[in-house]
């Protein structure tokens, strides 16, 4: 359960942090956000955090889970793109497939260098302690 609400948090994080930097965007300047687009784009991110999950099933290869949550994060974000009317459904995969991945791509790179640097970081006490016995 701790796995579950840990996932569910991060979502949220890095959603509605991804949410609120799409608006310094140019053009973007003037935007005004509702509450009914505020809940509904912390649901997306709390579901999608939840997709998350998918990385753990160790029966999965890792590029059959990356597919898996890729797919499953691009429809969420049409559904709440759709549903907020960012555009509509006709109109969704001309409109919003770039900057879905371009988003997708640059939280993907942030989440891989953050594991860089916490790997770093644990190798580098591991190394610590083994030099202290």
């Amino acid at each position: 359960m701790k796995t579950v609400i840990h996932h569910a948090l991060y979502g949220l994080c890095i959603g509605s942090t991804t949410y609120l930097l799409f608006s310094l965007v140019p053009g973007n300047f003037n935007v005004v956000y509702s509450r009914t687009e505020v809940i509904s784009v912390m649901l997306m991110s709390v579901l999608i955090g939840l997709l998350s999950l998918i990385f753990q099933v160790e029966r999965l290869k890792p590029l059959v889970a990356l597919l898996i949550h890729a797919v499953g994060t691009f429809g969420l974000v049409l559904f709440t793109g759709v549903y907020n009317q960012w555009f509509t459904w006709q109109t969704a995969i001309q409109q919003g497939t770039l900057p879905i991945v371009i988003a997708y791509l640059l939280i993907w790179l942030v989440l891989e260098a953050d594991q860089l640097v916490t790997l770093r970081r644990i190798n580098r006490r591991l190394a610590q302690t083994r030099r202290n016995r």
